[in-house]
């Protein structure tokens, strides 16, 4: 009775993260020689998840991970995917990908002045079951941690831009966190939560968010009503993004 009972019960989570995440699977080229397939999972909260393998001409293949958000339009019918290719810490390419009514309209990739249009795409049906690119935290040590990243700026001044973030225990359920993004006007930020599952809310000064926490991520989302409009922060500076694990 027990072994089943947990069939049971892993047969209804499983049931509950297929309806909360939609997969997505496309395969074509990169201009017209860079053949790769793009796989990326997208939750109800506007996280995306997803691996890039590229086929190279050797046989051979390559897989980057990535991760991003979506964006809405007010028609509901028009979304746009940004996901930045990650190596280690580092930003290692970035995919504007345009969607109507599911389909790609337009799709970009791009690192400083490289830019390839996405060509000839096929959507695949992703296999069931394949939902696994998402890992939530479980617990408030696996959240505890640092995050960061770094991108090339193409400013000879200042060649990398970045942010980090820190995440500690301060009680059962209770966390401190502490952000800072440098793109190049500084934002810094810290305070207290509650960290309900794999999710909390923050608020410094005018800026509020809500905040998605990966066991190799953590996606920060402004929710703030209205431009942001701070002294201690520089012109357009924000907290808001994605900081992959240390």
């Amino acid at each position: 009775m027990k072994h089943l009972l947990t069939i049971l019960l892993l047969f209804c989570c499983a049931l509950t993260a297929s309806a909360d995440v939609t997969p997505w699977a496309w395969e074509g080229k990169l201009g017209a020689n860079i053949s790769f397939r793009l796989e990326v999972e997208e939750s109800t909260f506007g996280t995306l998840v997803g691996q890039t393998t590229y086929f190279r001409k050797n046989g051979k293949t390559t897989v980057i991970p990535c991760y991003g958000h979506r964006i809405e339009y007010d028609d509901d019918e028009n979304i746009i995917f940004m996901l930045d290719e990650y190596d280690g810490t580092k930003q290692c390419g970035h995919f504007y990908i345009d969607l109507l009514e599911g389909k790609i309209v337009e799709g970009t990739w791009s690192l400083l002045d490289k830019i390839y249009e996405m060509e000839g795409m096929v959507d695949l049906e992703p296999e069931p079951g394949t939902e696994y690119l998402f890992s939530p935290v479980s617990n408030i040590d696996e959240a505890c941690g640092e995050y960061s990243f770094t991108y090339a700026s193409g400013n000879p001044f200042m060649p990398e831009y970045g942010g980090s973030c820190t995440i500690t225990k301060t009680g059962p359920n209770t966390i401190h966190w502490s952000m800072s993004q440098v793109t190049p006007n500084i934002a810094e930020a810290e305070g207290d939560s509650e960290l309900h599952g794999a999710y909390f809310e923050g608020r410094f000064g005018d800026f509020t968010f809500e905040a998605y926490v990966d066991r190799r991520f953590i996606y920060v989302k402004n929710t703030t009503d209205g431009p942001i409009q701070m002294d201690e922060w520089g012109a357009w500076a924000t907290i808001e993004g994605i900081y992959a694990r240390k």
